[in-house]
């Protein structure tokens, strides 16, 4: 696994070469990645009790295209979860030929969308 940042700022991660213009860069010392949980008064990690349309990271309220950010967030690791048990279902009863790199792939980008999804509030589903 490769990780960079491009001239704008975004993280890339990739399992091949990293594309032109992007600057390595360790992933353990990227900010982002390594956020430490709050701790409650009562010393145990958790989510603050904050109104739904507030940032967990920042106590900041969330602009409408970050709310959105959310739920595209929140329906993307949905759609990727049923379709990593269906293929791993199909898979297992010989219906589907994946190699076991392909299902790394997805497992990895399930784990990276589940921690995407932990920097948001959390928020009733909404229809998209």
């Amino acid at each position: 696994m490769q990780t960079g940042r491009d001239v704008a700022g975004s993280l890339w991660l990739s399992d091949q070469g990293l594309p032109t213009g992007v600057q390595p860069a360790p992933l353990e010392l990227d900010q982002v990645m390594s956020l430490t949980p709050e701790i409650q008064a009562s010393g145990t990690a958790g989510r603050s009790a904050l109104p739904p349309d507030r940032s967990p990271v920042t106590h900041q309220r969330m602009t409408a295209e970050e709310s959105a950010t959310c739920r595209s967030i929140d329906k993307r690791y949905e759609e990727t979860r049923v379709n990593l048990a269906n293929i791993e279902r199909d898979k297992a009863s010989g219906k589907l030929l994946i190699p076991d790199s392909g299902l790394i792939t997805i497992r990895q980008n399930l784990a990276s969308l589940e921690r995407l999804k932990e920097l948001c509030p959390k928020t009733p589903q909404h229809p998209l």
